[in-house]
Protein backbone atom coordinates (compact mmCIF):
# COMPACT_ATOMS: atom_id res chain seq x y z
CA UNK A 1 0.00 0.00 0.00
CA UNK A 2 1.28 3.44 -0.89
CA UNK A 3 2.30 5.83 1.89
CA UNK A 4 0.06 8.98 1.77
CA UNK A 5 2.87 11.09 3.24
CA UNK A 6 5.26 10.15 0.43
CA UNK A 7 6.09 13.24 -1.65
CA UNK A 8 7.68 11.24 -4.46
CA UNK A 9 11.20 12.36 -3.55
CA UNK A 10 13.28 9.62 -1.93
CA UNK A 11 13.92 10.33 1.75
CA UNK A 12 11.60 13.36 1.78
CA UNK A 13 8.36 12.77 3.67
CA UNK A 14 5.89 15.41 4.82
CA UNK A 15 5.92 15.94 8.55
CA UNK A 16 2.66 16.06 10.49
CA UNK A 17 1.98 18.88 12.84
CA UNK A 18 1.21 18.09 16.44
CA UNK A 19 -2.45 17.92 17.42
CA UNK A 20 -3.98 21.02 18.92
CA UNK A 21 -3.20 21.20 22.62
CA UNK A 22 -6.02 21.58 25.13
CA UNK A 23 -4.89 25.15 25.77
CA UNK A 24 -4.90 26.00 22.05
CA UNK A 25 -8.36 24.47 21.57
CA UNK A 26 -9.91 26.18 24.59
CA UNK A 27 -8.45 29.54 23.56
CA UNK A 28 -9.57 29.07 19.95
CA UNK A 29 -13.11 28.15 21.00
CA UNK A 30 -13.22 31.09 23.41
CA UNK A 31 -12.15 33.54 20.70
CA UNK A 32 -14.49 31.96 18.16
CA UNK A 33 -17.38 32.20 20.61
CA UNK A 34 -16.73 35.89 21.23
CA UNK A 35 -16.81 36.58 17.47
CA UNK A 36 -19.35 33.94 16.41
CA UNK A 37 -21.99 36.45 15.33
CA UNK A 38 -19.65 37.83 12.67
CA UNK A 39 -17.80 34.62 11.76
CA UNK A 40 -20.99 32.61 11.28
CA UNK A 41 -22.83 35.39 9.47
CA UNK A 42 -24.27 34.41 6.11
CA UNK A 43 -23.60 37.87 4.71
CA UNK A 44 -20.89 37.75 2.06
CA UNK A 45 -20.45 41.35 0.98
CA UNK A 46 -16.94 42.75 0.79
CA UNK A 47 -17.16 44.64 4.09
CA UNK A 48 -18.30 41.56 6.02
CA UNK A 49 -15.70 39.34 4.35
CA UNK A 50 -12.91 41.80 5.19
CA UNK A 51 -14.12 41.91 8.78
CA UNK A 52 -14.20 38.09 8.97
CA UNK A 53 -10.70 37.87 7.50
CA UNK A 54 -9.41 40.46 9.98
CA UNK A 55 -10.96 38.57 12.92
CA UNK A 56 -9.46 35.23 11.77
CA UNK A 57 -6.03 36.88 11.36
CA UNK A 58 -6.26 38.26 14.91
CA UNK A 59 -7.33 34.88 16.31
CA UNK A 60 -4.51 33.17 14.40
CA UNK A 61 -1.91 35.57 15.80
CA UNK A 62 -3.20 35.06 19.35
CA UNK A 63 -3.29 31.26 19.08
CA UNK A 64 0.18 31.17 17.54
CA UNK A 65 1.55 33.35 20.34
CA UNK A 66 0.36 30.76 22.91
CA UNK A 67 0.97 27.46 21.11
CA UNK A 68 3.94 25.36 20.17
CA UNK A 69 3.01 24.97 16.47
CA UNK A 70 2.40 27.66 13.86
CA UNK A 71 -1.23 27.32 12.86
CA UNK A 72 -2.75 28.63 9.64
CA UNK A 73 -6.10 30.33 9.38
CA UNK A 74 -7.44 27.31 7.45
CA UNK A 75 -6.44 24.98 10.30
CA UNK A 76 -8.10 27.25 12.85
CA UNK A 77 -11.29 27.48 10.81
CA UNK A 78 -11.44 23.70 10.49
CA UNK A 79 -11.02 23.17 14.25
CA UNK A 80 -12.92 26.23 15.47
CA UNK A 81 -16.20 25.26 13.89
CA UNK A 82 -16.40 21.82 15.51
Amino acid sequence: MEDPTDTGVPGNKMERKANFSDEEMSYLLEEFGENASVLQSILTNSVTNKRKKHIWEAICAKVNSRGMERRTIAELKRNGRR
